[in-house]
């Protein structure tokens, strides 16, 4: 058993993202994955006030009586607004009923206020999520679905998961009965299709298991969360420099265990758990899940470590990234492209369903590459990235003042702007010019539309943009 919080902390966070449902056949896509849309929201993030538009640029509705937006985070035609200590969910659609949000005990939530928003009354079809003030609103990357993680991910403490499709609302402390709880909303795992969550409990050195359909349920297993399944909950915990790593089933039954390098993250597939150790070491644990079958070892810089493993392409890739270095690998070791930069660069999170990926540092990208081969699809021209398509090929950002959208279609140019946002689908942006004016822009190949002038819309100063489908 691990001896204290702390420790519990550091070996959870390093075990960062592992999915994907052992014997099953489910091909989920990450959120917006297709790229459709044909709704655009336009949010003043001071008033809260949000515009829809048609793809032509033309106002479908307008809507009142939010707070002021920190954040927007949107899937189909539901839209969440973070605001400052409150979120609020619905669907921009004056037809919509309000949804049902329930406590994580099958209690009614109300869906009043917390004595934030400016002035008015919530839409018909949202509803407002409370929030302690100044703790983390993180969205998870799961395929086609809103759902959202609260909490402190540097000190713990009570955790909520929010479903931005039915309004349910998990409190997880709650749900297990801790009066002051310690959990961590960085060591969340969970399903491809956002079924189960498993997330670290440093007060009791313990992972918890939530359920989330219909009436939450709540499950208990030694140690912290590596993976979780609808069959499988995989716990890990650090004995010397190495790893107890320890399969059971729903009901709590231990199917297999094996002592293993220290993992960092990996994906659960047909075939067994395939896991990239913090020294780079590739393994697969399969068969009975009682033997550990190395695969290969990622080749790391003097000193370097892995960071992060972050399942893609649909689980059939792993992007590994440190201080210094990301690459590709597909599930049987082998490396199919890498990039080296420095400490100091940030590198875009891969999606579990994009088909490319921006490679390399985001304050001067050089390359799209395929995650199918590692071939690479468009060159960066050393980009600044602002926003990335939803398949991971297009990529928007900046070169100096100037937009720049580069795929392997080409490059377009749209000079110097103040922000910009890209759809989903690669094909549309939506500018901020120097100027202040608001603009619809679509792309064909290399070649760009007369813009839509949308500034009489909205607040240049002021906006966010989701697109929606409906």
């Amino acid at each position: 058993m691990l001896a204290s919080a702390a420790v519990i902390t550091v070996i959870a966070v390093s075990v960062v993202v592992v999915w994907r449902l052992l014997g099953g056949d489910d091909q989920t896509t990450a959120a917006g994955a297709d790229g459709s849309w044909n709704e655009i929201a336009l949010v003043n993030r001071t008033r809260g006030d949000v515009t829809t538009l048609n793809t032509n640029g033309e106002r479908i509705a307008e809507f009142t009586g939010f707070t002021r937006v920190l954040d927007v985070h949107a899937e189909g035609d539901r839209i969440a607004l973070v605001g400052p200590s409150e979120i609020f969910i619905g669907s921009l659609s004056t037809q919509s009923p309000v949804p049902t949000t329930q406590g994580s005990a099958g209690d009614s939530t109300s869906t009043t206020t917390s004595g934030t928003r400016l002035s008015g009354s919530l839409p018909s079809g949202f509803t407002s999520v409370p929030y302690v003030r100044g703790t983390d609103v993180t969205r998870l990357p799961i395929a086609g679905r809103l759902v959202l993680a609260i909490g402190d991910p540097l000190r713990g403490g009570n955790a909520l998961i929010v479903d931005g499709e039915s309004g349910l609302v998990i409190d997880v402390g709650a749900l297990a009965g801790q009066a002051n709880p310690v959990l961590f909303i960085d060591t969340i795992q969970f399903d491809p299709n956002g079924n189960w969550f498993a997330l670290a409990d440093a007060a009791n050195f313990q992972t918890i298991v939530v359920h989330a359909i219909d009436e939450p349920t709540i499950e208990y297993f030694p140690d912290v969360p590596v993976a979780v399944s609808d069959e499988l909950v995989v716990t890990s915990q650090v004995v010397g420099q190495r790893a107890d790593v320890a399969f059971f089933n729903h009901g709590g039954t231990l199917l297999g265990s094996v002592s293993m390098a220290i993992p960092a993250g990996g994906v659960l597939t047909d075939d067994g758990l395939v896991v990239v150790s913090v020294d780079g070491d590739v393994s697969r644990v399969g068969g009975n899940l009682t033997k550990v079958a190395g695969l290969g070892t990622i080749d790391l810089p003097s000193g370097g470590v892995v960071q992060r493993v972050d399942p893609t392409a649909r689980g059939t890739r792993l992007v590994v990234a440190g201080d210094t270095f990301q690459t590709v690998i597909d599930l049987t070791g082998a490396e199919l492209v890498r990039a080296t930069f420095d400490p100091t660069d940030s590198i875009a999170e891969p999606q579990p369903g994009w088909s490319c990926l921006p490679l390399g540092p985001t304050d001067s990208l050089e390359t799209v590459v395929s995650l199918d081969d590692g071939t690479e699809l468009a060159n960066g021209l050393r980009l600044e990235v602002t926003d990335i398509a939803a398949d991971g090929c297009t990529v928007m950002g900046t070169v100096g003042r100037d937009t720049t959208v580069i795929s392997s279609t080409g490059t377009s140019r749209f000079g110097s702007t103040r922000s910009g946002s890209l759809s989903p689908d690669g094909a549309t942006v939506l500018l901020v010019t120097s100027t202040a004016q608001i603009q619809l822009i679509t792309i064909d190949g290399d070649q760009l539309s007369a813009p839509i002038d949308l500034t009489e819309l909205s607040q240049p100063n002021t906006l966010d943009v989701a697109f929606l489908n409906r």
